[in-house]
């Protein structure tokens, strides 16, 4: 493989990262309510977090925030 080639393949694993990402830690926090609602009465309201832009990019914005102060540690 050569070095274009291995260029792609780093640029196309941190896209995939960067955008399926956010979307598996909203999967994850909605599997997480539904776990925590085991035993509730039937018919019981389940909140699920919808999947869209605006949630996708507030995850997004969730993480950098999440990871910025580490990040200026020297």
């Amino acid at each position: 493989m050569g070095s274009l080639g291995k260029l792609l393949f780093v640029i196309f694993i941190i896209a995939l990262v960067l955008m399926a990402g956010p979307w598996l830690l909203i999967w994850a926090i909605n599997t997480l309510i539904a776990a925590s609602m085991v035993g509730a009465p039937a018919g019981a309201f389940v909140p699920q977090i919808a999947f869209g832009f605006w949630t996708w990019l507030a995850a997004v914005f969730a993480g950098g925030f999440a990871i910025l102060p580490l990040s200026r540690r020297s």
